[in-house]
């Protein structure tokens, strides 16, 4: 028998139902309880709420009242929860106190979903007690019609004729977008393609779910869900786009890739198109390529002005190699094609080799990826020294063959461009060591590195200075980066900025110069604690002081920089006693980390004791799990420092538990370590992108294992 919910049980103990309701009259079919009462007439909602407030205290707010609005600052969590979990909890956040967020709830009886709110929000929380329809018009307000409206309004502009040009080349028959001569799928598709345009998304997902179809548009980098298609209009939706792309609309079992152009009055944009089929039908990605990429400019990116003239210094010379380091998504590429608008004067011969070619450029030429018939980065390079480059561009650096034939190119004379996945500058040099690149040719060749990352900068027509209790909270972080107080700004929300709070984004830069005397110690293979404190010497700045740059100008939040930040990070680099540059600077010391917990997931009993020895030897707390799912258990128990997690296991395996633990807010924060037996390149290289922050061989040995985890803890800076 099932058990009665506490909240009718409640309401029946005080008189305010006559009876216990049947079992049929208490399924809810996904509405609050007490609202489900009301509609069936069988309770008053307002009497049940009255009731409530009084026995347990809890105070009544009305979210239709307009100065009760005026204080909500509703968009400050909309990055950390998604609406489905708050109408499953029937809950919206409202603001900040000193005491906790203010919540307003439907049921303060629900215990369980209370501890899932705190747990979700990371925060202590303080229940208020509203109308379901009141917290229903909020998440419908801040998380569903706040971009629908503004996708309303601008599609309101008048764009003239709509072409939708065919693989990017051959122009579609229809051309008129007019709502009386046009197909409605065609219809549906154009008017997705032109409120992503109208809004800057940079892409525009499909993705089909077991009931309906979900359309998606990336803005500055966040998620934002637009509208949702009806599950039987999928099969032409997806068609639709597949014909417009040039794919194979009879191929549904295998990923596709295609092109179309849109004109929108006398701008042209081209996107690209991408198909991978999912277990409820095929899911489509359109990305937006920008029409001004042959404007860019250093300072269209937020470069520096120091930094923007050494790397246009750089560009004028030979023999040299620059890096673009960085994650995926962190604005490598648009950096080096920005590069290559600097120096493409009709003088050179500049060669590119890309996976895939974005954006075409006259007096560029550009080659594409072709594993089908042996054109890869390094097959491709070959010919291309034959054809007298001076500049030469490589997408991206992946394997041995790849970084000596680019060495090889820049040590006879050509300039060359390229990117590498790491998570720092002074990591790249140790990355392409491990490739097996000389030192020596390195040091000759390597004449910069640039890490970079995007974030979001705030909208300027809706920001206002953050709260005294912010300020309070932010306290040690504004003494430790010196950042004046008053610059620190909150992210609102507005029909500009699609009630986000941020408008457009903007890159944050670390520079590493090869000078002389780095170049010596690339040549002695020396450590990269010293390898950082010489660059130091020189100038060099972190990522975590470039991000506290941009807060400490008013560009962006503190929310947006936060994961770069790390007051261990900075108090290390500023206390010159912590670590000095002496012959020994690699070698292993012992340090007390006795409040430092490790979570080490492995289904292996025999690896797991090994590890356990090794990690208690040097201090550090350690909480076992034999899998996945355990792991993520032990993850909500123990909150830990850092996760060491095996690759390969039965019940949840290593690559599940980075996705589930990086698809949670609270968790997403929380380095993770992988191990494997299989340390190849392309695993590595996979889960860097992924989000883990270290990729480990079981045959290491047990001194550079906890130095990794040492890193990891410390973001980077050496201990």
């Amino acid at each position: 028998m099932k058990a009665i919910d506490p909240l009718v049980r409640f309401l029946h103990k005080h008189g305010l139902l006559a009876s216990i309701p049947e079992a049929s009259d208490l399924v809810t079919g996904g509405k609050g309880m007490i609202s489900h009462l009301a509609s069936k007439g069988l309770l008053d909602e307002e009497q049940a709420i009255a009731l409530l407030s009084e026995k347990l205290g809890v105070e009544i707010i009305n979210l239709d009242d307009a100065n009760i609005q005026d204080k909500m600052n509703v968009n400050e969590f909309k990055m950390a929860i998604e609406p489905a979990f708050c109408r499953h909890h029937q809950f919206v956040p409202l603001r900040k106190t000193p005491a906790g967020i203010l919540v307003a709830v439907a049921n303060p009886l629900n215990l369980d979903s209370l501890q899932a709110i705190e747990f979700a929000l990371s925060s202590p929380i303080k229940p208020m007690i509203a109308k379901e329809n009141q917290i229903n018009d909020v998440i419908e307000r801040y998380w569903t019609s706040s971009l629908n409206e503004a996708l309303a309004a601008a599609g309101a502009e008048d764009y003239g004729e709509i072409e939708v040009i065919r693989g990017g080349g051959k122009k579609e028959e229809e051309t008129e977008y007019n709502a009386q001569d046009v197909a409605p799928i065609v219809k549906l598709v154009n008017e997705i393609l032109v409120d992503a345009i109208s809004v800057s998304a940079s892409d525009i997902h499909i993705e089909p779910t077991k009931n309906v179809v979900d359309v998606r548009f990336r803005i500055d980098g966040m998620m934002q869900k637009v509208i949702e298609i009806p599950k039987r209009l999928q099969p032409y939706l997806i068609s639709r786009i597949k014909i417009l792309a040039t794919m194979d609309v009879s191929e549904r079992r295998r990923p596709q890739d295609g092109r179309l152009g849109v004109k929108l009055g006398s701008n042209s944009i081209d996107m690209r198109v991408s198909t991978i089929p999912t277990s409820f039908g095929e899911k489509i990605v359109l990305r937006i390529l920008r029409n001004d990429y042959y404007k860019l400019q250093f300072s269209d990116l937020g470069l520096p002005t120091a930094l923007e003239f050494k790397i246009k210094q750089l560009l004028t010379s030979h023999s040299k190699l620059l890096l673009v380091t960085g994650p995926t998504g962190s604005g490598k590429t648009t950096t080096l094609y920005t590069a290559i608008n600097q120096i493409r004067d009709g003088k050179k011969n500049i060669t590119t080799v890309e996976d895939p070619i974005e954006y075409k450029f006259d007096g560029v030429n550009q080659i594409q990826l072709n594993r089908a018939i042996d054109v890869t980065f390094a097959s491709a390079l070959r010919s291309i020294l034959r054809q007298d480059p001076d500049v030469i561009m490589i997408g991206e650096i992946r394997d041995q063959e790849t970084i000596n034939i680019a060495l090889q190119a820049a040590l006879t004379g050509h300039l060359v461009l390229s990117t590498l996945h790491t998570n720092d500058a002074p990591n790249a040099i140790t990355r392409i060591s491990n490739l097996g690149a000389d030192p020596f040719v390195v040091s000759q060749c390597l004449a910069g590195i640039l890490a970079q990352r995007l974030v979001r900068k705030i909208c300027t027509h809706c920001s206002q200075p953050a709260s005294e209790h912010d300020i309070e909270s932010l306290r040690e972080y504004l003494n430790v980066y010196k950042i004046d107080p008053s610059m620190v700004k909150r992210a609102v929300g507005c029909d500009r900025c699609f009630q986000t709070g941020y408008k457009g984004r903007v890159g944050i830069y670390s520079y590493l110069e090869i000078t002389p005397e780095i170049s010596n110690l690339i040549t002695e293979s020396a450590s990269i604690d010293d390898l950082i404190l010489a660059a130091r010497q020189s100038g060099y700045e972190s990522l975590d002081e470039a991000a506290a740059s941009k807060l400490r100008l008013g560009i962006t939040t503190f929310e947006e920089v936060k994961g770069f930040l790390s007051l261990e990070a900075k108090a290390r680099r500023d206390n010159s006693l912590s670590w000095q540059p002496t012959a020994q600077a690699s070698v292993l010391k012992p340090v007390d980390h006795q409040n430092t917990r490790i979570l080490l997931i492995d289904d292996s009993e025999q690896v797991r004791k090994l590890l356990k020895i090794v990690l208690e030897k040097e201090k550090f707390q350690v909480v076992e799990a034999e899998n996945g799912q355990i792991g993520l258990d032990r993850v909500k128990d123990s909150m830990p420092d850092v996760v060491l997690c095996d690759l390969s296991m039965n019940i949840m395996n290593g690559e599940e538990f980075l996705s589930k633990m990086k698809q949670t807010s609270n968790t997403k924060g929380i380095p993770v370590i992988m191990l494997t037996g299989d340390a190849t390149e392309q695993n590595e290289t996979k889960f860097l992108e992924m989000g883990a922050v270290d990729f480990i061989s079981k045959k290491s040995s047990p001194g550079v294992l906890v130095r990794r985890i040492r890193k990891a803890i410390t973001g980077g800076v050496p201990l």
